[in-house]
């Protein structure tokens, strides 16, 4: 159901801009610019998995494991609607013949929170950001309530 929904969202959003505007936008992407954002996700993957791997569990399962089981949960996240949190109960199924749930469920939580506080951090730095900059605009209603629903979603 939610693959139709995305489906027929990408074809409507398609049909709105234009295949032209999404060809002319896609032929101005050099390939290094590619390289680059896959270079950063692959980095900001790994060191992730280092952060949860060097949480206190008794058994460390390997490396490639836990990228596994990282990768695994990045998708889940990404594909459903559950935001940050769907993919972590991924991670503890996939690791779970090295880490019991007692102790993998803790240690994602371990792992998850400094994530979760470095996105409360960015969001409120956006904030100032936008309140310094635009000033005037917060009275507008419909731009008060975009930054509650962000401040909402992201507590």
């Amino acid at each position: 159901m939610l693959l139709a929904g995305g489906a027929l969202a990408l074809v409507l959003l398609v049909r709105h801009v234009g295949l032209d505007a999404i060809t002319s936008a896609l032929t101005r992407i050099a390939w290094w610019q590619v390289a680059l954002v896959c270079l950063l996700a692959g980095a900001s993957m790994v060191l992730d998995t280092l952060g949860w791997r060097s949480t206190p569990v008794a058994e460390k399962p390997s490396f490639p494991r836990l990228l596994a089981a990282r990768c695994a949960g990045q998708a889940v996240n990404v594909v459903t609607a559950l935001g940050g949190v769907g993919g972590e109960a991924i991670k503890a199924w996939v690791v779970r013949r090295d880490i019991p749930y007692e102790a993998s469920v803790p240690s994602l939580i371990l792992a998850k929170t400094p994530e979760v506080v470095a996105q409360t951090l960015l969001l409120l730095t956006g904030i100032l950001v936008a309140t310094a900059v635009i000033g005037r605009a917060l009275a507008d209603p419909s731009v008060e309530m975009t930054l509650y629903m962000a401040m909402v979603t992201t507590w």
